[in-house]
């Protein structure tokens, strides 16, 4: 089964509350969902339940700090209006989609104030818009 956050990563986190006071909290951790411009950052977990995660979460032009669920984000379907891709990039059928899941951990992503993975967050899809019309999309392994 995949693990959105497995606890190695899990640990590294600061618990809830622990970066209030911050102005430019560190993020350490990026979930994305592939092909679409959403993505949550996370900056403080609940280690008791291991499950509720305070971050910055963007949707479109959209963000703003919220507390998430893994298990709701993980559950998410995949939209019908997009290409659903295997490991290797190659589409699957419908029928299958049920079998990976639809948010991924950027497992390239390093903890970095906030500030700052928003920023290229943005570029990225700025110059993939620009380039390719279309969004910027992200392996299982980040590349």
């Amino acid at each position: 089964m995949y693990e959105l956050l497995p606890p190695d990563i899990a640990q590294q986190i600061p618990p809830l509350y622990a970066q209030e006071k911050r102005r430019d909290p560190i993020a350490y951790v990026k979930f994305v969902a592939p092909g679409l411009q959403m993505a949550w950052f996370v900056t403080e977990f609940d280690h008791k339940d291991r499950d509720t995660c305070f971050g910055y979460a963007v949707d479109g032009d959209e963000g703003e700090f919220t507390y998430f669920s893994l298990s709701t984000i993980q559950s998410r379907g995949p939209a019908t209006s997009i290409e659903i891709l295997d490991e290797n990039w190659q589409p699957i059928s419908r029928t299958d989609f049920g079998r990976l899941p639809f948010v991924k951990r950027d497992v390239s992503f390093t903890p970095r104030p906030l500030s700052q993975a928003r920023a290229e967050f943005e570029r990225q899809w700025s110059q993939a818009d620009k380039a390719q019309g279309s969004a910027p999309l992200i392996s299982e392994d980040g590349e």
